[in-house]
């Protein structure tokens, strides 16, 4: 799984990164790899978020992120990323594995 924190900008509810999540992300993502889940959690302190990507296994992550398909993709990508880079701005990142 990947886990990326963001801080809503200035004014931005959690609610429209929602939506352009729903809208726009998730969609785009199963172009990629029709087996990834996103998922979106408000943190506590309510100016942050946190997007969850939960991939089947890191196979499936290296295979559908790397090469020119992938390439191709990302470029297609980048105007939804200009709209979320208007929404939040990056924080951290971490990756895990599944244990159970």
């Amino acid at each position: 799984m990947t886990y990326r924190r963001w801080r809503l900008r200035p004014g931005v509810p959690a609610e429209a990164v929602r939506d352009l999540l729903r809208a726009r992300i998730a969609p785009h993502y199963r172009t990629l790899d029709p087996a990834v889940e996103l998922d979106l959690e408000q943190l506590q302190d309510a100016a942050a978020v946190l997007a969850i990507a939960r991939w089947p296994d890191r196979t499936s992550y290296d295979r559908a992120t790397q090469g020119p398909a992938y390439q191709a993709w990302l470029e297609a990508y980048r105007p939804i990323l200009d709209e979320w880079d208007r929404l939040v701005e990056f924080e951290t990142e971490w990756f895990t594995r599944g244990l159970l």
